[in-house]
């Protein structure tokens, strides 16, 4: 049987009255489906698309998005509406040379008694929802003490970094509210990281009204089924103040987890970008969590120096010249100072190649604002340079991690804006791999005292027949 690739949630369309089914690129891509690929196609209650080895019934066709050729999917039939609605939500499962689709599957609260750990000394299994590009579940397996075993996001952009960079992962393109429990399969970690941007100071600060709102209560619902030995919450400093957060905490606290929190800095970590992230980990009593430590020698630190690539082949933006740095920098930043207005601007968002520590990247980061950081130019100050993609992966520690290169820019600082810092995040790995430790060696060591005494009770057996038969 082929190991399942991925699972997408997609809804039923309609063209011309007719029942349409719409699947592209890792829909497609994780079939082993390119453009030209022969297909045969079987419907019913499951369709079933299967790779052909002749000219099948249609071929894969394809559409180009920034000179990347993308594979399309597109069923158009009445014999779909013979077996699903519109606007029906369905069940996308990819295989190799595979994919079966059929109606959506709704979850229930239940609780899985099956052993979530191994007792063999193989690597940690991690789920990680919603994973965005994945640098979370990256960052863990870069410790060689896990590897990410099912990651899933809404967005599609994500989940292509993440596939470029992760290639075992069962991937889901879904809502997280449309993600049975049944496709989860039993791991030692869960990563969870609920939607920010209503805590974010950049937010609405509205998140009850949210349309993310229930995400940490979907979250709880497979909690419950899947009982994690250890789950794992980041999210912006805010978040640790919400009503929501505390609604989880006593949750989790009824399931028997020890959970502890902390708001840590990843300049404490060594990174030279600051950014605070408030951290939650529930572990199953009777274990505790211990966070780590950082001790990081201030002599030891980075310069921006090291992260830049290039310095006079790179793009540089005049302050004077340009009108939204003049807006933020020039001379309307200094009457609006000399105002007493403030206008929220800090000579840390320019930034030299010696300086030890910058601004966080944000989301948003392509869009030129006060927060920067920018670098500027060695010899000239009215030059300023934003950091490239690259450059910043290297900054929040991800060396290796690459971004597939036709994904425009602004998608990859977006993707790059809300990920986490490596170097903390691998730190907090070692961590949770030191309490998933002893919970493996409290059952080898159970079992062990479980199979002495049963060999006691043999041997007292075989004596007490022994005896018998004399």
């Amino acid at each position: 049987m082929n190991r399942l690739r991925g699972i997408h949630t997609v809804s039923i369309g309609r063209n011309r009255g007719k029942g349409r089914i719409w699947l592209e690129n890792l829909s497609l891509l994780d079939a082993d489906f390119t453009p030209g690929t022969p297909v045969t196609i079987e419907y019913g209650h499951t369709i079933t698309i299967r790779k052909a080895e002749d000219d099948g019934d249609i071929h894969i066709s394809s559409r180009k998005r920034k000179g990347h050729e993308t594979p399309i999917l597109d069923l158009n039939s009445e014999t779909i509406s013979d077996y699903f609605t519109y606007k029906e939500k369905i069940r996308v499962e990819i295989q190799q040379g595979e994919i079966r689709i059929s109606k959506l599957q709704s979850f229930r609260i239940v609780e899985d008694n099956a052993p979530s750990q191994v007792t063999t000394m193989e690597k940690f299994q991690v789920v990680e929802l919603p994973s965005g590009a994945g640098l979370g579940g990256y960052a863990f397996e870069n410790t060689g003490l896990f590897e990410v075993a099912v990651a899933g996001d809404i967005d599609m952009t994500a989940l292509e970094a993440l596939r470029y960079n992760q290639p075992n992962p069962v991937l889901y393109w879904s809502n997280m509210f449309d993600i049975h429990q049944d496709d989860i399969p039993s791991s030692d970690v869960f990563i969870f990281t609920p939607d920010c941007t209503p805590f974010s100071r950049l937010g609405r600060r509205n998140y009850v009204c949210s349309a993310s709102a229930p995400m940490v209560h979907h979250g709880l619902r497979i909690i419950s089924a899947k009982r994690f030995p250890v789950v794992l919450i980041e999210n912006v400093p805010e978040f640790g103040n919400s009503s929501f957060y505390q609604h989880y905490k006593r949750m989790m606290v009824e399931m028997d987890y020890n959970v502890s929190d902390r708001v840590l800095q990843a300049w404490d970590f060594g990174t030279i970008a600051s950014r605070p992230r408030f951290i939650s980990v529930a572990v199953q009593k009777p274990f505790e969590f211990e966070f780590p430590e950082p001790n990081l020698n201030a002599a030891h630190r980075d310069k921006v120096k090291k992260f830049v690539r290039e310095i006079e082949d790179r793009k540089w933006m005049s302050i004077s010249e340009n009108r939204t740095l003049r807006f933020f920098f020039g001379e309307h930043r200094s009457e609006q100072m000399a105002k007493g207005n403030g206008f929220g601007i800090s000579e840390d968002s320019l930034v030299t190649l010696d300086h030890k520590r910058i601004p966080a990247f944000i989301a948003n980061y392509h869009k030129i604002q006060s927060t920067g950081p920018f670098l500027r130019h060695p010899k000239n100050p009215n030059l300023l340079s934003m950091f490239e993609p690259n450059e910043i992966l290297a900054i929040q520690g991800f060396n290796d991690y690459e971004m597939p290169e036709h994904l425009s820019k602004s998608t990859q600082y977006r993707l790059i804006g809300q990920a986490i810092c490596g170097r903390m995040f691998r730190a907090l790995a070692v961590a949770v791999a030191s309490v998933l430790m002893q919970m493996r060696l409290r059952v080898s060591s159970k079992r062990r005292t479980k199979e002495t005494k049963q060999h006691r009770f043999s041997k007292a057996t075989q004596l007490d027949l022994g005896l018998n038969f004399a």
